[in-house]
C-alpha cells in the first residue's frame, strides 16, 4: 500500500517536472522565434522539432524551415527552395536570406537593414577592407528605446557588431553619406565582445548618425555607438549619436577606446558606465587618441576633459552646429540645422538650414540664425568681431606684423600655417586669451573659451621668421592634445627666432602628449629662443620641457618657474635632454617646478625673489633688460625698458666685513649714527642712495659724535649755532667732515631741521 502511494507520488512529481519543462521550452521557443530569423536547416542547427508530433523543440528530430506559402509565413519540416525572394527591409520573407547590396565605385551601396547585415557577415568572412556607402536611412528595430534610454520591448533583430569575430580589424571606409542608422540592438555582458556598430576597427567611419539604438550590457567592456575600440590610424569624423551605451569599463558615447582620431562629432544619448574608465565621447583611460571639436550633452551622465559639454539650449540654438562646421558657412559645411524645428544638428540639409553666427548690436547679444546677416561694421573685442567672429588683421610695419590682441595673434597663426613660414611679428601690448586659466596647482580652472592651435602645427616645414615679444607677456593660452604628433606650445615646430617674450597662466600638452613646451614643441637646428620666461603648466609624456620640448638650436637667457609633469627620462625642466644636441646657455628653473636638468641651474623661490636670477640674466642687455621690482614681495624677473627696475649688485663693507645683496636704482643703506657711507670714489651716500651700476659701499666711522660740528667731544648749543650761521649764509661750513656731522637727520642737506635736532640732543 505504501509502495503504491510512493509510486503515485513519484509519478505526479515526474509529470509536474515534464509539464514545467514543456512550459519553459515553450517560452524559450517563443523567444527563439522572436529573435532574428535564421534559415540554418543544413544539419548544423542545434534545435529540431517534428511538427505535428513534438510539443516543443528538441535536440533530435526533423529540421524546421521558415517559408512563405501564398503570402503567409509558416514553418515546415520540408525545405522548400526560394526561387523568388520577397524582401522586406532587405530580408526575404520566404527564406530569411539577406539582400545583397550593389557594388559601385569600390563601395557597397547599403539601403536597408538586410544589406547592412549582409555587409557585416561579408566583412567578418575576412573581407576587412570592404567599403560601404549608405544610400538611405536604415532602421533595424522601430521605436527601440524608452524615454529613459532603456529598451522598450524584446527586439526583433539583435545586431552583431562588424568585426567582432575577427582576429584582424575593419580597415575600410564606412561612409554614412549623411544618413542615419536606427534601432540597432547590440547586447553583451561579456567584456571580450565589444559592442557598437563596429567591434574593432582601424579604418574610417564618417558622415553617419546612429539613433534610437542600444549598445552593451552592465558588465560589458568597450561599448560605444560606433566602435568598441579604434586602433591607431582609425578615424571617426562628422558623426553623431542619440543612443544608449551601457557598460562597465572603457566605454564612450562615440567609441569605447581609441588610439586614433575622433573629430567633429557629438553625443546626446544616455551613457551608463564606470566614470573612472569611461567618458562621454571616448574613454580617456590609457588613451592616446585625439579628440578634436567634439561635444556632448551635459545630461548624458558622463563627462570628458577632451570635449565640451553643451546644454540642451546650446544644441537647439544652433551653437553646436556652427562649431561643428568650424564656423564655416560658405557652402562647404557639413552640418545643418533648421532652427526652431531641429533640436540637434544633422548631416543633410538645405541651404536655408545653414547656421550663421549673428550679433544684435541694439541688445549687445550673440545669437544664431538660418538667415545670413552681413557684417558691415566689425565690432572687435580682443581682436575678434562680435558680429561675425572674424579676426582682426594686424598692421604690417617694417616687415613685421604688429600684434596687440588675441584675435591678431590667431590671425598670425593662420597666416603662417597657410604657408607664410617666414612672417615676422612684434608684440605691441600684453595679450590675454583666457583670463585666470590656471588654478594654484597648475591645473585648468574651467573649460577655456579659446583653444590655441600652435603656430606651425599643420606645416610640413617649420616657422622660420622672428617672433619678438618686445618685453610683453602672452597669457591664458590653452594648447591641449593627446596626439603625440601634434606638438604643443606657442609654436609647434620652428627654426626661426623667439625672443623677449613671457608666457604665463597658460597650459600646454596632456598626459599622453609628446613634444609639449611653453614656446616650441620642437625646435630644429638654427632655431633661437632667447630672453624668454614662462610661468605656465606643461604636461606631457616624452620630449617635453618648460621652454622647448626638444631642440637642436640654442636657448639662452631664459627661465621657467611653472609646473611641468612628464617622464623625467625623456623630459627636463628647460628642454628635453634626450637625443638633444642643442645648446642651453644661462638658463634657470625653479627647483620645485617638477623636473630638473643638468644643463641649467635650479634656483629656489627665494633666489628668484631676491633679484639673484634677474641679475644673472641681465648679462645680455639690449634695449630691453631683465628687471625686477625688488620692493614687491614675490616678484619675478621681467623684460622691461624701465630703468628703475634694473637690478644691481651692492656690496657693503663695514669693519672689514663685506656682504652683497641686490637692489634697484634706489638703494636703502642701513642707518648708523656712528658713521657714514661712501662709494668707490669716496663720495658720501645718503639713504636711499641713487645707483646706476654695480657698486661697493664702505662704512666710515665718525671721529666725533653726530651733531658735534666743532668736534670738541660733545653736542651743544654752539654746534646748533654753527649750523644756523651756515644756513643763514653768515659763516659757511666748508669742512667735509663738519658738514657730515652737521647733517644730523642724514637727508643730505644741512638746514634748520638739523639745528633743531642738535638742540634736542644737547638738551638730552
Amino acid at each position: 500500500m505504501r509502495l503504491q502511494k510512493f509510486m503515485s507520488l513519484l509519478l505526479s512529481c515526474i509529470m509536474l517536472c515534464l509539464s514545467f519543462q514543456a512550459n519553459c521550452l515553450s517560452i524559450y521557443a517563443e523567444a527563439l522565434s522572436a529573435a532574428e530569423p535564421t534559415t540554418d536547416s543544413d544539419g548544423t542547427q542545434a534545435w529540431n522539432k517534428s511538427l505535428g508530433t513534438d510539443a516543443y523543440p528538441q535536440f533530435s528530430g526533423k529540421a524546421v524551415s521558415y517559408i512563405s506559402e501564398h503570402g503567409e509565413e509558416v514553418y515546415s519540416n520540408t525545405n522548400i527552395s526560394c526561387n523568388n525572394h520577397s524582401y522586406v527591409n532587405g530580408i526575404c520573407k520566404t527564406c530569411g536570406e539577406y539582400e545583397v547590396p550593389t557594388l559601385e565605385n569600390g563601395a557597397y551601396q547599403l539601403s536597408n537593414y538586410g544589406e547592412l547585415v549582409w555587409f557585416q557577415q561579408y566583412v567578418d568572412a575576412d573581407n576587412t577592407g570592404a567599403n560601404a556607402v549608405l544610400t538611405a536611412d536604415i532602421t533595424a528595430n522601430k521605436n527601440l528605446l524608452k524615454e529613459d534610454g532603456s529598451v522598450s520591448d524584446v527586439p526583433v533583430y539583435k545586431w552583431t557588431p562588424i568585426g567582432r569575430d575577427l582576429k584582424l580589424y575593419y580597415t575600410g571606409t564606412f561612409d554614412g553619406n549623411g544618413h542615419i542608422i536606427s534601432g540597432l540592438y547590440s547586447y553583451s555582458d561579456d567584456y571580450y565582445d565589444y559592442c557598437g556598430l563596429f567591434a574593432k576597427m582601424k579604418g574610417t567611419i564618417k558622415n553617419l548618425g546612429i539613433v534610437d539604438s542600444y549598445f552593451g550590457g552592465k558588465n560589458c567592456y568597450h561599448a560605444a555607438s560606433f566602435a568598441g575600440i579604434g586602433y591607431l590610424n582609425s578615424v571617426i569624423e562628422n558623426c553623431f549619436s542619440d543612443s544608449s551605451v551601457v557598460g562597465s569599463m572603457y566605454c564612450g558615447g562615440i567609441v569605447g577606446q581609441t588610439t586614433g582620431k575622433i573629430s567633429n562629432c557629438y553625443y546626446i544619448g544616455k551613457i551608463t558606465a564606470n566614470s573612472t574608465y569611461s567618458n562621454a565621447i571616448s574613454s580617456d583611460k590609457y588613451n592616446r587618441g585625439t579628440l578634436e571639436n567634439c561635444y556632448y550633452s551635459s545630461e548624458c551622465s558622463l563627462t570628458s576633459s577632451r570635449a565640451e559639454a553643451k546644454s540642451r539650449e546650446q544644441f537647439s540654438s544652433g551653437e553646436v552646429c556652427f562649431l561643428l562646421n568650424k564656423k564655416v558657412t560658405d557652402g562647404s559645411q557639413i552640418w545643418y540645422q533648421k532652427l526652431g524645428t531641429d533640436s540637434y544638428p544633422k548631416l543633410n540639409g538645405a541651404d536655408d538650414e545653414t547656421v550663421y553666427y549673428c550679433y544684435d548690436r541694439s541688445q549687445n547679444k550673440k545669437f544664431y540664425s538660418n538667415t545670413y546677416i552681413a557684417c558691415t561694421e566689425h565690432i572687435y573685442e580682443n581682436g575678434i568681431c562680435l558680429a561675425c567672429d572674424s579676426l582682426q588683421k594686424p598692421a604690417l610695419e617694417n616687415g613685421a606684423y604688429q600684434l596687440e590682441n588675441y584675435g591678431e595673434l590667431v590671425w598670425f597663426q593662420q597666416y603662417v600655417d597657410a604657408g607664410n613660414t617666414g612672417a615676422n611679428a612684434v608684440l605691441t601690448a600684453d595679450i590675454t586669451a583666457n583670463k585666470n586659466l590656471l588654478k594654484e596647482d597648475g591645473s585648468v580652472s574651467d573649460v577655456p573659451v579659446y583653444k590655441w592651435t600652435p603656430i606651425g602645427r599643420d606645416l610640413k616645414l617649420y616657422y622660420t621668421g622672428t617672433f619678438d615679444g618686445n618685453g610683453h607677456i602672452i597669457s591664458g593660452l590653452y594648447s591641449y592634445s593627446d596626439d603625440y604628433y601634434d606638438y604643443c606650445g606657442l609654436f609647434a615646430k620652428m627654426k626661426g627666432t623667439i625672443k623677449n617674450l613671457g608666457i604665463v597662466d597658460s597650459y600646454f600638452g596632456s598626459e599622453k602628449c609628446y613634444h609639449a613646451a611653453s614656446f616650441a614643441g620642437y625646435a630644429v637646428e638654427g632655431s633661437v629662443i632667447e630672453n624668454c620666461f614662462s610661468d605656465s603648466s606643461v604636461v606631457g609624456y616624452a620630449y617635453c620641457g618648460g621652454i622647448a620640448g626638444e631642440t637642436y638650436g640654442k636657448i639662452s637667457n631664459c627661465y621657467y618657474i611653472g609646473k611641468i609633469t612628464a617622464d623625467s627620462t625623456d623630459s627636463n625642466a628647460i628642454s628635453s635632454d634626450k637625443y638633444n644636441y642643442g645648446a642651453l646657455e644661462n638658463c634657470y628653473y625653479l627647483e620645485s617646478c617638477g623636473l630638473s636638468t643638468t644643463r641649467a641651474v635650479g634656483k629656489t623661490a627665494e633666489q628668484f625673489a631676491s633679484g639673484d636670477v634677474c641679475y644673472i640674466l641681465k648679462s645680455s642687455e639690449n634695449n630691453l633688460v631683465w628687471g625686477q621690482n625688488l620692493s614687491s614681495e614675490g616678484s619675478m624677473p621681467v623684460l622691461t625698458s624701465d630703468e628703475e627696475l634694473r637690478v644691481y649688485r651692492v656690496t657693503t663693507v663695514k669693519d672689514d666685513a663685506s656682504s652683497s645683496y641686490y637692489s634697484n636704482s634706489s638703494c636703502t643703506l642701513p642707518a648708523d649714527d656712528t658713521g657714514y657711507w661712501i662709494d668707490e670714489n669716496g663720495k658720501v651716500l645718503y639713504s636711499p642712495a641713487k645707483i646706476t651700476k654695480d657698486t661697493t659701499i664702505t662704512f666710515k666711522q665718525f671721529v666725533s659724535v653726530l651733531g658735534d660740528v666743532n668736534q670738541n667731544g660733545k653736542v651743544e648749543k654752539a654746534d646748533a649755532a654753527a649750523v644756523l650761521r651756515h644756513v643763514s649764509g653768515i659763516s659757511l661750513i666748508s669742512d667735509e667732515a663738519e658738514l657730515l656731522l652737521a647733517d644730523v637727520n642724514r637727508d643730505g642737506n644741512v638746514d634748520v631741521r638739523d639745528a633743531v635736532e642738535i638742540i634736542k640732543k644737547a638738551a638730552a
